[in-house]
């Protein structure tokens, strides 16, 4: 993603850099999920739709774009996986290849794209199941050694979220809320009800899909739901691992619910209707949250005016939102400057640490 940004950067404008880099973002997200979907069940229908909202998600948003670009790399590589047909010398050498392209990306979705290839080998009507998976571990050993060693001088903070928390937050699906809950209520009640739509029939339908490939991907998606509520929120150089989880149990769960034999055409209509309703509501939010971050912006260029290049410059805000503790980046885009707004100068992974112990 930063590699994309700055490629773009060089190019354009950084305002519209930003925009073309979103659009790539959403291409890349939503081919992923179709090829995922038409290599495991070999067609499509609107009921991949579902997968939009899913991944346009809260992560979308918070600009989790590292993130983001690795479970679009993790999808690719595992619908690639999905149509191997056979179990070949040149396919245990580009697996390996898949991993480390995922890893670029972001570590942590080296085990969104492993749990894909266990469910694809498990599946798939080929020979040696067993000793294809162990490849497969072999294949990602690497990876896996490298996240371990990465994150093995940080902490972890198991004082983050209660069960209850957990659980309420999944209930109100705040992994897809973009600004606020309150405001989006109708936009998650329309996801809601399409996927629960969706679980109904897949639930329903599933019973008369072979037994190897009926089960791995309601497997995975318990196996996500456990993650949700025992991992820390708060994990080695990550954080935001709850929202994480969640958006990855939604994204299993809808792939399960696509990749079923065919609902009835109310049923796969009113999914994608649902679907569509949901962004399209999200989209109008995020026109009148544009309105608003355009003044921000107008008004951070005239203070940008008074400036000098090279300035040091240390933000103070009052405006909680998340979304808005960032802002000040805009500052820089007519003038070099150093921005001293990171609220998380102590993290190792940042150059400049001001403070070991400045409380994280």
């Amino acid at each position: 993603g930063h590699a994309l940004i700055a490629g773009l950067l060089a190019v354009f404008p950084p305002l519209f850099a930003e925009k073309v880099h979103w659009a790539l973002l959403v291409l890349a997200l939503a081919s992923a999920g179709h090829c995922m979907v038409r290599a495991w069940s070999g067609r499509t229908d609107a009921r991949a739709l579902l997968l939009l909202p899913i991944l346009l998600g809260q992560l979308f948003v918070f600009g989790f774009y590292n993130f983001l670009w690795g479970v679009a790399a993790s999808l690719w590589c595992a619908a690639w996986w999905c149509r191997v047909p056979g179990y070949r010398w040149h396919h245990r050498l580009i697996l390996p290849l898949c991993t480390a392209l995922v890893w670029s990306c972001h570590g942590s979705c080296v085990f969104f794209f492993f749990a894909l290839i266990l469910a694809i080998e498990v599946s798939a009507p080929r020979p040696s199941p067993l000793l294809r998976s162990l490849w497969a571990l072999v294949a990602f050993t690497p990876a896996f050694v490298a996240l371990w060693y990465f994150n093995a001088g940080q902490k972890q903070d198991w004082s983050g979220f209660t069960f209850e928390e957990l659980a309420l937050r999944l209930a109100r699906m705040e992994w897809s809320v973009w600004y606020d809950g309150s405001r989006e209520r109708v936009m998650s009640l329309a996801l809601g009800i399409a996927m629960l739509i969706g679980v109904f029939f897949a639930l329903r339908r599933g019973a008369g899909v072979r037994y190897r490939r009926r089960w791995p991907l309601p497997v995975l998606v318990v196996l996500f739901l456990v993650a949700y509520f025992t991992i820390p929120d708060d994990t080695g150089y990550a954080n935001f691992i709850s929202v994480r989880l969640a958006s990855l149990f939604a994204l299993v769960l809808a792939l399960w619910i696509c990749v079923q034999p065919l609902f009835p055409k109310w049923a796969t209509a009113a999914i994608g209707g649902l679907a569509v309703v949901a962004l399209i509501g999200k989209l109008d939010i995020a026109a009148k949250e544009g309105t608003q971050a355009r003044k921000d912006r107008d008004v951070l260029m005239s203070a940008a005016a008074t400036m000098r290049p090279g300035d040091v410059v240390l933000p103070i805000w009052r405006d909680d939102r998340w979304l808005y503790q960032h802002r000040a980046d805009v500052l820089g885009l007519s003038l070099p400057l150093r921005l001293l707004e990171n609220s998380e100068c102590n993290k190792r992974y940042f150059p400049l640490v001001w403070d070991d112990a400045l409380p994280e």
